[in-house]
């Protein structure tokens, strides 16, 4: 019984040692579709850079599979992006979220869906090694990396910043032609401060949403700078549509023009939008910073009106 005990006890651990050295070999696709470990001298398998930083994989290696796709294990690669990995095992599906993505990707599958819209592909995910691969580029890219590939290494790079550097130059080209059009110097402050904001039908005007729709007839504020009888006013309109989301935009744009006082604007313009009653009469006129304050609360929207400089 002891010897028998024994015999059991090799034969499992020499089973999990091939298993182990197979996972970590090089491997390929048999003649019915099975996938075997071969000698050194074919390598299917490839490496993956993340940021220029090789990742070390546990056991099984991305492959190249039979489509002629890269294929790599989901969990390794997903973490490796900063996301988390979950697995349905009843629908056989990887379940994968990072920041504001969620990814749901079934084995066998050819698409997969991102944030609810349905992503077609060219290959399958597929358990392999007692592990679920999954075609890399599309999570790569799903998760907002560049992917690109080195022959002469056969190393897959996946560049997690370079989407970011082009989202950054392209928004401050965005905010360069803006300021280029803009004839008023501290809209053009609001500009660089403010996210989600655009130039309005002329150049003295801007507009914010905060769900970034930018249609001229949903705006949440709107900002219109101008000269009344040779004073100027500048004219900030707070829509009811925005009373209930984040106000702390709204102290952005009144930091520009009260620099000390914009604490004291922005705690009496939140007081007005959440507490008072709508009227046809302005508030009081306040004298802030060098230049004057006052608002109105209508139905449906509330109107700041700023005065200009002292010395302008």
């Amino acid at each position: 019984m002891k010897k028998a005990f024994i015999l059991i006890l090799t034969l499992t651990l020499i089973l999990a040692l091939n298993i182990n050295v197979f996972a970590e070999g090089n491997y390929k696709f048999d003649e019915e579709g099975k996938l075997i470990k071969v000698d050194e001298n074919f390598d299917n398998t490839v490496d993956v850079e993340v940021d220029g930083v090789k990742i070390k994989f546990k056991d099984a290696k991305p492959f190249i599979n039979k489509q002629n796709r890269t294929v790599v294990p989901v969990r390794f690669i997903a973490e490796a992006l900063g996301a988390k990995v979950d697995w349905d095992g009843e629908t056989r599906t990887v379940i994968i979220d990072q920041n504001e993505k969620h990814i749901e990707l079934k084995v066998g599958a050819m698409e997969a869906t991102v944030n609810s819209e349905t992503i077609k592909f060219d290959t399958k995910a597929e358990i392999y090694f007692d592990r679920t691969f999954v075609p890399l580029r599309f999570v790569s890219e799903a998760l907002g990396a560049v992917v690109g590939w080195n022959g002469d290494t056969r190393t897959v790079t996946i560049d997690t910043k370079s989407k970011e550097k082009e989202e950054q130059v392209e928004v401050s080209k965005d905010v360069e032609e803006m300021i280029a059009k803009l004839e008023d110097e501290e809209l053009k402050e609001i500009v660089k401060t403010v996210p989600n904001i655009q130039l309005g039908r002329d150049n003295n005007r801007l507009e914010y949403d905060q769900g970034n729709d930018f249609k001229w007839n949903t705006a949440d504020i709107r900002i219109l700078s101008s000269t009344v009888e040779d004073e100027k006013l500048t004219l900030i309109t707070v829509y009811s549509r925005f009373y209930d989301k984040d106000y702390a935009v709204l102290k952005d744009m009144l930091k520009v023009y009260y620099p000390t006082k914009f604490e004291t604007v922005y705690d009496y313009v939140r007081n007005v939008i959440d507490n008072e009653k709508p009227t046809t009469k302005k508030s009081k006129q306040f004298f802030y910073d060098g230049r004057t304050f006052s608002s109105k609360k209508l139905e449906g929207v509330v109107s700041i009106y700023i005065g200009g400089k002292d010395n302008e």
